[in-house]
């Protein structure tokens, strides 16, 4: 009975940490940035986090900028969702999208592009609305230890 009792035990502790690797957590870093009519935008990072058992070497995560008027009030939003690879010595992006939306009707989007370049991946659109017309490029970065920014 103890050997079976034991064998039990160290099974569960060898695959507690195996089953721990799938588990992620996101992290959520947020700055606003005020432009001189009183509008501004909040950009958002979220980053998936694996767990410290994970051998992985490849980071994913997006970064939102949501545009509000100067009465705070939700226009749109653009964001960039990237997936990264990276060696501690270098990082590289490898894929980019591009997502637009909008919180109010009559919104149009045009000049809508998502790219990767070295480790960045950027999104960018220009949003009209009420008879403004908004350019915003968003860009996710990722260092070589995989940290985004």
């Amino acid at each position: 009975m103890k050997k079976f009792i034991s064998f039990i035990i160290a099974l569960v502790l060898i695959t507690l940490p195996i089953a721990s690797v799938s588990a992620t957590e996101v992290t959520v870093q947020k700055q606003t940035t005020y432009l001189s009519d009183g509008s501004y935008y909040v950009t958002t990072i979220e980053q998936d986090i694996t767990s410290p058992f994970a051998r992985t070497s490849s980071k994913s995560g997006s970064k939102t900028a949501k545009y509000y008027d100067a009465n705070n009030k939700e226009i749109f939003y653009i964001k960039v969702s990237g997936t990264f690879s990276y060696t501690g010595s270098s990082a590289t992006a490898q894929s980019a999208s591009a997502t637009i939306g909008y919180y109010i009707s009559g919104c149009t989007t045009s000049n809508r592009s998502s790219y990767t370049s070295g480790n960045k991946a950027v999104a960018s659109a220009t949003v009209k609305y009420q008879g403004k017309s908004l350019s915003k490029s968003v860009t996710l970065s990722c260092s070589a230890n995989g940290t985004l920014s």
